[in-house]
């Protein structure tokens, strides 16, 4: 991986006309940021300014460089823009996944200097944002950035925290009602049973808009493949420094939805997930995992109230609902109507043995 970060490093100093970083490292040195920078890192206090610094150019440049070539194919890499290193298969989703690592992250103003540094001219500072969330995808599209205003970039830390700015806009606290864990809601199937349906929410919606209005529950598709848990816990870690649980409550919705493949098979069969793993115990051992060691406040939890209309709706489901989830189930297709006649019969001519014994 150091040879490519040095190749990169030195193609784009050739495209910017430097001999050296002598210049970019003391930028960052003189960076009134740059304490601030040192203390993010534990290791960090075990080096001098300098090596901290072209450290930091390093790694930075890298990044930067793959943003670009990822956005711009063919302007940046050598070989008319057929770049070796990404395309190496499944490289770009590996970079991606160990980008947004909790441990691995650079401060933003690092890579937000730099790239202004060696900036063209028709980029902007809304430019950084664009290529850096473009090199990472969730829910099978590439992550949004037009939601996020110069205001909160500021405040970001890290590349993580960008991607979680851009998933996940401010939004209020819920209300502050205590909460007892046993008023969860049952899982997906069980929920069916009692006459629930479950529906796709609409393509615009973010994938925590999780609602439930007249027996319906809506929610938004949810595409899983190898990176989805890793990119998950990633999100949950920013989370617990940054006091913010709109995905850990999102999390425990889908853990008390989801006990069992069938649970998975439910969800998949009404278009709300989209299983790339083709294991459905994989994707409910994937919930229950990631929740194991994730605690959420029952007080502040953001689908209180769509918990409640869900139980209340279990406790009251009419029973034209039960008797047409019946003849879905058993009287929906011929072969369904045989085995339930079968099975009627046999029923008739067993309770007619016991009342009648043949001797």
């Amino acid at each position: 991986m150091e040879k490519f970060k040095i190749h990169y490093l030195q193609v784009l100093l050739d495209r910017v006309k430097e001999k050296s970083i002598a210049r970019f490292i003391e930028a960052l040195k003189n960076e009134k940021g740059e304490p601030q920078a040192l203390h993010c890192y534990i290791d960090a206090f075990r080096m001098d300014v300098d090596s901290f610094a072209e450290c930091m150019v390093l790694n930075g440049f890298f990044m930067i460089e793959l943003f670009r070539r990822n956005m711009n194919r063919g302007e940046y890499g050598e070989d008319e823009g057929n770049d070796a290193f990404l395309n190496i298969r499944l490289m770009k989703p590996r970079l991606a996944r160990d980008m947004l690592l909790f441990e691995n992250q650079i401060p933003l103003f690092v890579l937000r200097r730099l790239f202004a540094l060696t900036e063209e001219k028709s980029e902007t500072d809304r430019d950084f944002v664009e290529l850096a969330l473009g090199f990472f995808d969730f829910n099978g599209e590439r992550i949004p950035h037009d939601e996020i205003g110069i205001d909160r970039l500021d405040d970001t830390p890290h590349l993580l925290g960008l991607v979680y700015t851009a998933l996940v806009p401010e939004t209020p606290e819920p209300p502050n009602n205590r909460r007892e864990l046993s008023e969860s809601i049952r899982t997906a199937v069980t929920l069916e049973n009692l006459g629930v349906m479950f529906h796709e929410a609409q393509e615009n919606e973010a994938f925590y808009d999780i609602r439930f209005s007249e027996g319906v529950l809506s929610i938004p598709r949810l595409v899983i493949n190898d990176n989805t848990e890793s990119f998950f816990r990633n999100l949950v870690a920013y989370e617990h420094h940054s006091h913010h649980h709109r995905v850990v409550d999102y999390l425990h919705v889908m853990d008390c939805l989801i006990k069992s493949s069938k649970d998975v098979e439910l969800l998949r069969q009404c278009g709300i997930i989209e299983n790339k793993l083709w294991n459905d115990v994989k994707v409910s051992t994937m919930f229950n995992h990631i929740c194991s060691d994730v605690s959420f406040d029952p007080n502040k939890f953001f689908y209180n109230q769509m918990f409640d209309d869900v139980n209340k709706f279990c406790k009251n489901v009419p029973w034209k609902m039960r008797i047409a989830k019946l003849r879905k189930d058993y009287l929906g297709k011929p072969s369904s109507v045989v085995s339930s006649m079968v099975a009627v019969l046999l029923l008739l001519l067993t309770i007619a043995q016991l009342i009648f014994p043949i001797f």
